[in-house]
């Protein structure tokens, strides 16, 4: 299952075991995608993988001024 974050990796809680989850990271996201999700998944025997945007993927890229990393 591949998402973003929050309800629609809802769903993660009906995967079967040895499922796979990749999760996009926003920015200033970490704590909590590892926090709710990742931590999550390896309690329920589901692989995690996430993929981390980064500012210049981002749609923030235009406002980099304000954003500090």
């Amino acid at each position: 299952m591949v998402g973003t974050h929050a309800a629609s990796l809802a769903y993660e809680l009906f995967l079967p075991r040895r499922a796979m989850i990749v999760q996009v990271e926003s920015l200033r996201l970490e704590w909590p995608s590892n926090r709710y999700l990742g931590e999550l998944a390896r309690e329920m025997g589901v692989q995690y993988l996430k993929y981390k945007i980064e500012l210049e993927e981002s749609r923030c890229s235009i406002c980099s001024d304000n954003i500090t990393q």
